[in-house]
């Protein structure tokens, strides 16, 4: 659990007691806590043995590296890097989650307040040039040249109101 941040958040596998069942799987990737996307690294913990053996052949096209996997492991175990590290890193998204949401409620833009992770679920549907996935292509498109700011079109993410 965690509380420095302000929140409770808590891993769905100590709320469940690690007692997952087959419907519930827990995915991590090195990407999004040490912004190291290039890595191509991460994990799936489940207790489903159907899906475990669905991927368990996965691997033979996108093992991880030897040298990687001893990188990781050094940093993995670097107790004085990896807790200030992360402390930092917590720090610095809630600065920028701050930020980015005191910059939409100024424009009175609406959104989803997250409760954790780096993502911000805002309804830009009022910007559009015009209500469609192709206004919505326009406006991303726009915004990441002026602005450089990439968004996920909410197209991507199979929502239904262009914009979102």
């Amino acid at each position: 659990t965690h509380y420095d941040f302000g929140h409770g958040f808590e891993s769905v596998l100590r709320t469940l007691k690690n007692d997952l069942g087959n419907d519930i799987h827990h995915i991590w990737a090195l990407s999004k806590d040490f912004g190291s996307s290039g890595f191509r690294v991460g994990t799936l913990y489940t207790q489903n043995m159907r899906l475990l053996a669905s991927v368990a052949n996965l691997n033979i096209f996108s093992c991880v590296a030897h040298p990687m996997q001893m990188m990781l492991a050094e940093i993995f175990f670097d107790d004085n890097f990896i807790y200030p590290y992360l402390h930092e890193a917590r720090t610095k998204i809630r600065c920028s989650y701050e930020l980015c949401t005191k910059k939409l409620d100024d424009m009175v833009i609406p959104y989803v307040p997250a409760k954790a992770g780096i993502f911000v679920y805002a309804d830009f549907s009022s910007l559009l040039p015009e209500q469609t996935p192709e206004g919505e292509a326009r406006f991303a498109k726009l915004v990441l040249d002026s602005g450089r700011l990439i968004m996920t079109p909410g197209q991507a993410q199979h929502d239904r109101k262009p914009g979102m």
